[in-house]
């Protein structure tokens, strides 16, 4: 397989999530003139993250697979397509007082630069909530090529069901601790790393096929995808139920995924794909911009929907800005 291939439903998945994390921290979190119930509705979008992870796993793998880089090369390159781009949105959102921060706004720049804030509620959601996600998937990175290696050893479904083990032992030491709401505690690498070793257990298992979850029924992903989704709602009422529910979630917005990749609703698969190459950049600057316009927002209906319309608009257009240049950095560095 070439190493610049890429796997058609893979960026669908990646494509999508973006778009289901889009509506739920819209939605939920900025559009207060919506009903509660569908601001509640809309918190199932969040289950994309899970699916970012998932999908980190493969391509990860599936990029290691092709090529055998160093641990020092393999680092340097996820250094400068994930570090640098995440530093300079943080900066920018440091010089923008509209987007407020609790304690020392230096500070709180600092946390992110040198990833302290792991260590600091104060500082941990600072500049924007949804930045946790790019210090867990950090983690991953420097815990990669280990786990590749341990995957090789001993087999993808033996590493599958350890990693599972894991994060339930994880979890239950997070309940026994009652740490379960805990905002630092919940978004370490054991609390997601059965996610990320899933997506390099598919890639290892569909490793020789271009076409991977075609073997999935469309009418058996619908239904049980359904029911997991039910179970994942019905667990969320609560913190305690929230720690637990992240495999019903993981595999009913899975199969639900294939779902509708393989219906092609209204042909979108071509659109998601195209959206899925700038989906980092759409993930660093979405709440920002939500952020800056909803703070113009009167907080009626009509307000909030030019709001997001707006943030929908500035966001494909800065990410698609972002994600030039930074194109335009990563060739230069890397050409070194």
């Amino acid at each position: 397989m070439a190493a610049k291939k890429r796997i058609e439903i893979i960026e669908y998945f990646k494509g999508l999530s973006f778009i289901c994390i889009f509506i739920y921290h819209l939605v939920s979190l900025y559009m207060k003139s919506v009903p509660p119930y569908i601001r509640y509705m809309a918190n199932a979008g969040s289950s994309g993250v899970l699916i970012f992870f998932m999908c980190s796993g493969y391509v990860l793998t599936l990029s290691y697979y092709n090529n055998h880089r160093s641990t020092f090369e393999f680092l340097k390159r996820r250094f400068i397509t994930i570090y640098i781009p995440y530093i300079f949105v943080v900066f920018i959102c440091f010089l923008i007082p509209l987007i407020q921060v609790d304690g020392n706004r230096i500070i709180a720049f600092l946390s992110h630069l040198f990833q302290f804030r792991f260590f600091s509620t104060l500082y941990f959601e600072s500049f924007g909530g949804h930045f946790w996600y790019i210090s867990t998937i950090i983690q991953f990175y420097l815990l990669f090529i280990p786990l590749y290696r341990l995957m090789k050893k001993i087999g993808w479904k033996k590493f599958l069901i350890g990693s599972f083990i894991v994060q339930f032992v994880y979890i239950i030491l997070l309940a026994i601790n009652n740490l379960d709401a805990n905002i630092i505690a919940i978004r370490l690498f054991p609390k997601y790393i059965a996610v990320f070793c899933l997506g390099m257990a598919l890639c290892d298992y569909y490793r020789d096929d271009p076409a991977p979850f075609s073997n999935v029924n469309k009418k058996y992903a619908f239904w049980v995808g359904i029911l997991l989704m039910i179970v994942y709602g019905l667990s969320s009422k609560n913190s305690l139920g929230r720690l637990f529910n992240d495999i019903p979630e993981l595999f009913g917005v899975l199969l639900l995924f294939i779902f509708l990749y393989q219906v092609n609703i209204f042909n979108s698969n071509e659109f998601i794909q195209k959206l899925s190459t700038i989906s980092y950049e759409e993930y660093l600057v979405h709440m920002p911009i939500m952020t800056i316009i909803f703070s113009f927002s009167k907080r009626t209906f009509a307000s909030d929907v030019l709001c997001a319309a707006l943030s929908i608009l500035l966001t494909v257009i800065f990410s698609i800005l972002l994600h030039k240049l930074v194109q335009t950095v990563n060739k230069k560095i890397l050409a070194k």
